[in-house]
């Protein structure tokens, strides 16, 4: 099937109201906490329970149910472009796990790590003991997501040690050189 622009049944708008994410369809002014955990995501063990989310210029968060073939991130927009775009789950407004997993956009994880940033600022992740941040991240397709103290603040790279140059050295005893 072709995918469907503008099929506002399905997209809901969401606002930060408390510390939390408050979500109602699209024409509607019923806020409730938002809560994907029930949804089949992309239909992967990796999207279970997340719903597709764009993050728009205007600093709002459009979600709903990903439905391969019919409803994807470009419908939310009619395609136009977005902050950034993903999976999301959220249980009872707080967020669990955040992605940049979008077919079509494709944001890379500079634009993933603003929206993040943007979230941050208004304690909406899920924290556990210690008010410890215990949201996941994914940012590169097929790897496991990390936590957000590793996706906020990654290890350095290892770096290899240089091979000093043998030039102007004379050759090694016994390698042709």
């Amino acid at each position: 099937g072709r995918v469907s622009y503008g099929d506002n049944e399905k997209i809901r708008i969401t606002h930060i109201i408390g510390n939390s994410l408050h979500t109602a369809l699209i024409g509607s002014s019923e806020y409730t906490p938002l809560h994907t955990l029930e949804s089949p995501g992309k239909g992967d063990p990796e999207t279970q329970g997340m719903y597709a989310y764009v993050w728009d210029k205007h600093d709002d968060i459009y979600t709903a149910e990903h439905s391969g073939g019919s409803f994807h991130h470009s419908s939310f927009t009619s395609g136009s472009k977005v902050k950034c775009a993903g999976m999301i789950r959220v249980s009872n407004g707080k967020i669990q796990a955040v992605n940049n997993n979008s077919g079509h956009y494709r944001p890379s994880k500079r634009y993933l790590l603003n929206f993040v940033r943007f979230l941050m600022g208004r304690d909406v992740f899920e924290k556990g003991p210690g008010n410890r941040i215990t949201t996941m991240v994914g940012y590169e397709p097929g790897t496991p997501p990390v936590s957000m103290d590793q996706f906020l603040n990654p290890a350095p790279p290892v770096r290899r040690p240089a091979v000093p140059s043998r030039a102007g050295r004379p050759p090694i005893p016994g390698r042709a050189g």
